[in-house]
């Protein structure tokens, strides 16, 4: 049987009337799927209605005393043990680890006697809760500054030596986005990969030909973008060069001419070459 969890403010009896017709409706498996959205307002209440069906009426109330006896992690839900609502106690978040699988929850339901005692009629049902994913992460880098040396002779395609990763929390296309560099002279550079979904390694790599002796140092920002509104990562690169020895050496002029009177003195400087 399908079911679905919905949020309600009103009390209905519907938990109980699940627990009385699940043998005859699901047979035997006792395992009921819901579905929460991660953005519950806290505190929640939820109730149980059958597919295509309508809230339960109160004709169909029988008193039963309900029990939650496992997954309940870190107590977020409460279950009322008259009305069978369930209750969230705390903020969900799909990416916390305690929560990304969602919750197998294991409910006991025992009818009541006219005196209020327990009585031998009882059953047990599971609920797997899955939790939503919405799109309320931004992509972060694993570092807010990348620095790094390289000789100025770095052949075009020359891999930056540099460990840059970037992850998006959500899942699926809530976790797609863009990357690219942006500064002067950022086209000396490329990036790979630029779009992402979920999480990469980022690769910097020489794109032309590098000179000390024109630009010896180079300051980006680095930009993960989604299509959302500040949903934005951002680091700063900085990139210094290595002088090498690639420059012979060149005379300031091709010809130099000097005039001389016949009687200078020994040790005298007549010309300076640069």
């Amino acid at each position: 049987m399908l079911m679905h969890l919905i949020k309600c403010h009103s009390p209905v009896y519907s938990l109980e009337y699940v627990l009385q017709q699940q043998q005859q409706d699901v047979g035997n498996s006792n395992r009921f799927d819901v579905r929460t959205p991660q953005q519950a307002h806290v505190p929640s209440t939820f109730f149980l209605y059958k597919d295509k069906g309508k809230p339960i009426s109160l004709s169909l109330f029988v008193l039963i005393l309900f029990i939650l006896l496992s997954g309940n992690t870190n107590s977020i839900f409460a279950l009322d043990y008259i009305s069978g609502a369930l209750t969230l106690n705390g903020p969900l978040d799909r990416e916390n680890p305690f929560y990304s699988a969602g919750f197998i929850l294991t409910v006991k339901g025992t009818e009541l006697n006219d005196d209020r005692t327990p009585s031998n009629a009882t059953v047990m049902t599971t609920f797997n809760i899955l939790v939503i994913d919405i799109n309320d992460n931004a992509p972060e880098f694993n570092s807010s500054e990348y620095s790094v040396a390289i000789p100025e002779l770095a052949q075009v395609g020359f891999a930056l030596p540099l460990f840059i990763q970037v992850q998006d929390k959500d899942e699926g296309l809530n976790s797609v986005f863009e990357v690219y560099l942006v500064g002067n002279n950022s086209n000396h550079f490329i990036i790979s990969p630029t779009s992402i979904q979920g999480k990469a390694d980022i690769r910097i790599r020489v794109a032309v030909p590098l000179d000390f002796e024109t630009i010896p140092r180079y300051v980006f920002s680095l930009f993960a973008n989604e299509s959302i509104p500040d949903h934005v990562g951002f680091a700063r690169v900085k990139i210094n060069l290595i002088n090498e020895n690639d420059n012979r050496p060149i005379f300031s002029q091709i010809l130099y001419n000097v005039s001389l009177f016949e009687n200078v003195t020994v040790g005298t400087t007549i010309l300076r070459v640069w």
